[in-house]
């Protein structure tokens, strides 16, 4: 945290080292001028090359128009395309040979599933979506409560590794359980990644993470905001929630590790949240979620698709486990370096298909004009549409 602040304060010393400079010129009045005219009209045109959505356009050429110097500065954060990004040359191309390693071990579409499930499966997966497999067992956790158990209970029993990334990871009881559980796995061998968001765990430090280190895990930061460039990755956050046991179990859902998130927060109290424990063939899915981002963020690590995929590991981090079940597991993964919003179209696709009902129970209710759209066509069809969000939000 120390370096941190350290960093930002250089930044700014430089910044108004560059401010005095021009102001003791005589410059400064007409080099703000300027920039206060040119630069936001340069972003507008990005803007409308961008084409957006109207309401979109609007909202920004209204933000720069009005706040032109401090409108630049939330579009650099929070504005920008996400496809516009840079990206690391070696872990794309590391990315890229991971996927096609792995492909033979994914699954695809089934056809067991009843006609109008599998239609809506392979529509899924065609825009971006894993596929669908019978072979996995499913338990819906309600709420804390019965989802740090059951996390901490997988962990405690894996054999070969644990790979582990949250959004938002406190330093707290809950945190430290899970870290202790993690512990006692690397003393006994097995292998750990670990793995946070440089925003959302902003608060996660060294003292938190020493132990970890010092047991032998392998830990990395999704662009941390260590870096005066922060302000170029605000707004593309990993908020995935994943946890990986031996490639045979995982968990994924709603539920991030703090205190607040086991309903022991005064500001919050309860906590209403729902997370899932999948066994079996969709594991992988989760598993090539986690690879993927690992090898884009790690950077204490050397590991490359080899690691994960060779020939010698690939059956160790990918292993056949087929579980009977009476459903069937879709995974769909999105975020700002995909080309399409996919968890939003397979949503929208999925309200489309619907014959009987449609019940929405989300913690942020932000819905576009095409999904808005849908569900008052589908609510006046007659069908059975219902919308649950908090009556306590937390943001």
């Amino acid at each position: 945290m120390r370096n941190r602040i350290l960093q930002f304060a250089l930044v700014f010393l430089v910044a108004g080292g560059i401010i005095w400079g021009l102001y003791q010129l005589g410059y400064l009045f007409y080099v703000l001028t300027i920039s206060a005219t040119v630069v936001p009209l340069a972003v507008i045109m990005i803007i409308f090359i961008e084409n957006r959505t109207a309401e979109s356009t609007i909202a920004w050429f209204l933000v720069l128009i009005f706040l032109p110097i401090l409108g630049v500065i939330i579009w650099l954060m929070f504005g920008r395309n996400p496809r516009r990004r840079r990206r690391n040359r070696r872990s794309h191309d590391e990315r890229k040979l991971l996927k096609q390693a792995i492909r033979p071990v994914r699954s695809l579409a089934v056809s067991e599933l009843p006609t109008n499930h599998l239609k809506l499966a392979n529509t899924i997966r065609n825009f971006g979506g894993g596929g669908v497999d019978v072979h996995t067992a499913s338990e819906i956790l309600t709420n804390g409560e019965a989802t740090f158990p059951a996390i901490l209970d997988a962990i405690r029993q894996a054999k070969h590794h644990v790979h582990i990334q949250y959004y938002i990871y406190r330093n707290d009881e809950t945190g430290k359980a899970i870290r202790e559980a993690l512990i006692e796995r690397l003393e006994a061998g097995v292998e750990v990644r670990f793995m946070y968001d440089g925003l959302g765990s902003y608060m996660l430090g060294e003292n938190f993470l020493r132990p970890l280190r010092d047991a032998g895990a392998h830990i990395a930061a999704y662009d941390p905001i260590s870096s005066p460039l922060f302000i170029f990755t605000a707004n593309f956050r990993n908020h995935r929630k994943i946890v990986v046991v031996d490639g045979k179990v995982g968990f994924t859902g709603g539920l991030n590790v703090g205190d607040e998130y086991d309903s022991k927060s005064k500001k919050f109290g309860f906590w209403r949240d729902t997370h899932l424990r999948l066994e079996g063939r969709a594991v992988k899915e989760l598993q090539a979620t986690f690879l993927d981002d690992w090898i884009y963020a790690q950077i204490e690590s050397d590991d490359t698709w080899e690691t994960f995929a060779g020939e010698e590991t690939i059956h160790q981090y990918f292993p056949k486990h087929d579980v009977a079940s009476d459903g069937a597991i879709q995974i769909v993964t999105s975020g700002p370096t995909s080309k399409d919003p996919a968890i939003r179209n397979a949503l929208i696709a999925a309200i489309i298909s619907a014959q009987r009902s449609i019940w929405i129970a989300t913690p942020y209710l932000i819905p576009d004009n095409e999904t808005m759209t849908l569900l008052r066509l589908a609510a006046r069809a007659g069908l059975d549409v219902r919308i649950l969000t908090p009556g306590k939000g937390d943001s």
